[in-house]
């Protein structure tokens, strides 16, 4: 009998699909393992929240580039709750703080497009389209709108995502793949320096934009945490290295 053909995936949106993949195969472990583990930016005090319902995992949603909104590698509904989800390689906490602004950027775009989402579509250019403020990569304010016409992602989900922001129950998660490095080096915590840095983003500036509150923010990373909660479980087991390939050593 032929061996098994060997499979190997490369970068972080293969990690993103093999994570979320496995959590979804498993019975109770979204909300169990995953959700459970989330940690706050500032104290790390872990997620509590109702009972989460019903989840749905969406993986690389696109809300528009160029004009629009930009693509969240993971969106997750749970029961009243929506939690927008970005996800790195690793986060160095010393050397490469720039990087985590950058990362931190883009959970501040889901923030605003969660407003702009709070707010009824308006008719523009023929159609009705979802409008709102964003930011550039260089931190620039912009407009910035998605035609709902033919977009299934938020035909599907739009109103979920409305309800939770009327509900104040809209949460932002930074997921790293392994354990954040440096963590400590300079006195503070990896909480605190993300909580730090979030503060540091927004102070001073914008201020007529919506803040990305640290209270909704929050944090994990799969090696070392999360990964061996999912596989002392019962069911499917998920060892990364196994398949999955960085592309570039560090």
């Amino acid at each position: 009998m032929p061996a098994p053909t060997p499979f190997r995936a490369y970068g972080e949106n293969s990690a993103t699909f093999l994570i979320f993949q496995a959590l979804a195969m498993k019975s109770g472990a979204l909300a169990d393992v995953f959700l459970a583990n989330l940690k706050n930016f500032g104290d790390g005090k872990k997620f509590r929240g109702e009972k989460l319902t019903e989840p749905e995992i969406w993986l690389f949603p696109n809300f528009g580039k160029g004009s629009g909104f930009g693509e969240p590698d993971v969106l997750i509904l749970a029961g009243k709750y929506v939690f927008w989800i970005e996800v790195e390689t690793t986060i160095n906490c010393q050397k490469r703080l720039p990087s985590l602004r950058n990362t931190l950027l883009q959970l501040w775009r889901f923030r605003l497009f969660q407003d702009a989402l709070s707010r009824s579509a308006k008719a523009r250019l023929g159609s009705r389209r979802i409008v709102g403020r964003t930011l550039s990569n260089n931190h620039i304010e912009r407009p910035a709108e998605v035609r709902l016409k033919g977009h299934g992602v938020l035909q599907a989900i739009r109103n979920k995502l409305k309800k939770a922001s009327e509900d104040g129950r809209h949460h932002y998660v930074l997921f790293t793949v392994n354990k954040p490095k440096g963590e400590g080096g300079d006195g503070r915590p990896y909480a605190k320096v993300l909580a730090d840095e979030l503060q540091g983003l927004g102070d001073g500036y914008r201020k007529a934009l919506p803040r990305l509150d640290a209270k909704h923010c929050w944090y994990a990373y799969w090696h070392g945490d999360i990964e061996s909660t999912f596989n002392d479980a019962e069911g499917p087991r998920l060892i990364l290295s196994d398949s999955y390939v960085r592309i570039k050593k560090s």
